[in-house]
């Protein structure tokens, strides 16, 4: 028992007197601190993309969609006709228009 714990203690330390072993011992923990630095660079660049509120415009010559007008962050405006959804949005007072034709049955 008494030779192994002479060569355990030689290898140890022959390891830890090595000029890689050193290094790595700084590099390893470097690069950790390194990579949980750049999450939180990344996660405050990407705060300003947080959800908006958006508005979508919608004609419904069907009449069948009537519920649900606002949903979360997402609000949808009734319009009589295509025109008038279509100036909506090129003007932006909405972001997006879905139309429904009725001639297609829904």
């Amino acid at each position: 028992m008494n030779k192994t714990l002479v060569v355990g203690r030689r290898e140890l330390t022959s390891t830890i007197g090595r000029t890689s072993f050193k290094i790595m011992t700084a590099i390893v923990p470097a690069l950790g601190l390194l990579a949980v630095i750049a999450v939180f660079i990344f996660q405050a660049v990407n705060t300003e993309d947080t959800p908006k509120e958006k508005t979508i415009g919608y004609v419904d010559a069907t009449q069948t969609f009537d519920s649900a007008q606002e949903q979360g962050l997402v609000t949808f405006r009734l319009y009589d006709d295509q025109e008038v959804a279509t100036k909506a949005l090129l003007d932006g007072d909405i972001e997006t228009a879905a139309l429904e034709d009725a001639s297609d049955g829904g």
